[in-house]
């Protein structure tokens, strides 16, 4: 059964159309990377499974309902978003705690979660990173680097089953480019549902399972093999 079916999905921004009639799955447990050039619709799609905005026609469904019955009503709109994670490419729109402990510690907070077990899974996702040593710093004074684990931290401290991550490898460091995708890796061998947007073809290709390739209003998806076979796909993946 498909995590996520998307079927027949526009979208455009007054008369400019970005995507056009698209349609395609994500499994369950897929590390999935969607790659384009800048403008192709990738990070529209991301806040379209997330609700943030609606296609013009077309669907997303996630379980087998639709996304907008998930957040019409309370309940499931808070099942939906404790289950669907989200590391936006501007981390600090989502730092607004005074302590990294307090930032990775809201969610299960609002999940009305025991403080033991608060408390525990802030340490795990403290050590997931290695930033025991920051729990009472500010967010916002951090580096870039370390905000964007923070940030993660804090959508992990969720468990959620679907991590979406826009462009988490943007502005970093080779060695904390490295240190991330180590982590997706585990989540990935966990389990979990994983789907980036990144430009990084190289550093992902032995990770992910599949890509969506976007451009011209298109979402093609693409196993590994295919885009390992295709010689002119395998080049134009590498120049996004």
């Amino acid at each position: 059964m498909a995590l996520f079916s998307i079927q027949h999905l526009s979208f455009g921004y007054q008369d400019k159309q970005v995507l056009d009639d698209i349609g395609f799955d994500i499994e369950t447990g897929e590390f999935i990377c969607f790659m384009g050039p800048n403008g192709g619709g990738k990070s529209t799609l991301l806040q379209m499974m997330l609700g943030f905005l609606e296609p013009r026609s077309g669907s997303i469904a996630y379980r087998r309902r639709p996304v907008p019955q998930w957040l019409a009503d309370p309940k499931l709109k808070r099942e939906y978003h404790q289950q669907v994670g989200i590391l936006f490419q501007n981390v600090d729109v989502q730092l607004f705690n005074s302590t990294v402990y307090d930032e990775i510690a809201f969610g299960p907070r609002q999940m009305g979660l025991s403080d033991e077990e608060i408390d525990r899974r802030v340490q795990d996702c403290l050590g997931i990173f290695g930033l025991q040593g920051l729990a009472e710093n500010v967010p916002y004074h951090l580096s870039g680097g370390e905000k964007r684990e923070v940030a993660l931290a804090s959508v992990l401290a969720l468990n959620p089953d679907v991590v979406l991550l826009d462009e988490p490898l943007v502005g970093l460091t080779s060695n904390n480019r490295a240190k991330l995708l180590d982590v997706f890796d585990q989540l990935h061998r966990l389990g979990k549902t994983i789907v980036m947007i990144t430009h990084y073809f190289d550093q992902v290709k032995d990770l992910a399972d599949a890509y969506v390739i976007f451009g011209g209003g298109q979402a093609v998806k693409k196993t590994r093999a295919e885009v390992f076979a295709d010689a002119d796909l395998l080049r134009s993946v590498r120049e996004y």
